[in-house]
């Protein structure tokens, strides 16, 4: 089993290169936090062709959605807000053998239940 203090500098050398990283490309947490910020309200402008005309058309700004959805996501993990996952665990009879210890009966559906 891997020692929990070495995994723990382990995680704190790789952020600390990560960082490193990131200020030789001047990207700095202000900065990646604000361009989320500025997606939340993130809007674009469609080109249509207008036959009529015979040239292009910039439509009005509409709700970009998708990028609006992303940031959501991106300052959902950001702030450490994203509710629990459900896990499937497959127990194999030890549940049952405890609560079998704990209450004395044999367990089942209630119409089976027999006190031992």
């Amino acid at each position: 089993m891997a020692d929990p203090d070495k995994s723990l500098q382990d995680a704190l050398y790789a952020r600390k290169e990560v960082l490193r990283h990131c200020k030789a490309v001047k990207l700095t947490p202000r900065k990646a936090l604000r361009r989320i910020a500025d997606a939340l309200d993130a809007k674009e402008n469609k080109v249509f062709y207008d036959k009529d005309r015979g040239r292009c058309v910039i439509g009005p700004p509409m709700i970009d959605w998708a990028a609006r959805a992303k940031a959501v996501d991106q300052a959902i993990a950001i702030l450490d807000m994203k509710p629990a996952e459900k896990h499937d665990v497959a127990v194999h009879g030890e549940i049952r053998a405890l609560l079998e210890e704990i209450d004395g009966q044999t367990v089942g559906p209630p119409a089976q239940r027999v006190k031992k």
